[in-house]
């Protein structure tokens, strides 16, 4: 004799896997890239002075602004003009267009005085 599943413990036939939750949370923080030329650097601060030209498509109301960056915590991707074996801040020259990735929060109006960046690029560095 065979056994059969109790009608109660079949389930609804075509219902499909059981729903469940999201597990994503709602962003606090939006990476952007600013672009522009390099419009003062100082190298023993890890600072650069950055007139942006263009942003990413979130960032579109920063164009035009001149933003003070901090150096000192990002990847930078230039070449070692004083050849001291570590690319840094000292490496950026006034007047060179780079490519700079940063962290916003979401809905921000403004650009903070500081800006911390994750990366720089320098666009005649390939």
């Amino acid at each position: 004799m065979t056994s059969q599943a109790s009608p109660a413990s079949r389930g609804t036939a075509n219902a499909g896997p059981r729903a469940s939750r999201s597990r994503r949370r709602a962003r606090s923080t939006d990476r952007h890239t600013l672009t522009g030329p390099v419009a003062w650097v100082d190298p023993h601060a890890a600072l650069v002075v950055l007139r942006v030209e263009k942003t990413s498509l979130r960032a579109r109301r920063f164009v035009g602004a001149t933003v003070t960056v901090d150096l000192s915590g990002a990847r930078v991707s230039a070449p070692d003009r004083n050849r001291d074996g570590e690319v840094s801040a000292a490496d950026l020259l006034p007047g060179e267009r780079v490519s700079i990735g940063i962290t916003l929060p979401v809905g921000a109006d403004r650009l903070p005085r500081v800006v911390a960046a994750r990366s720089v690029a320098c666009a005649s560095f390939a």
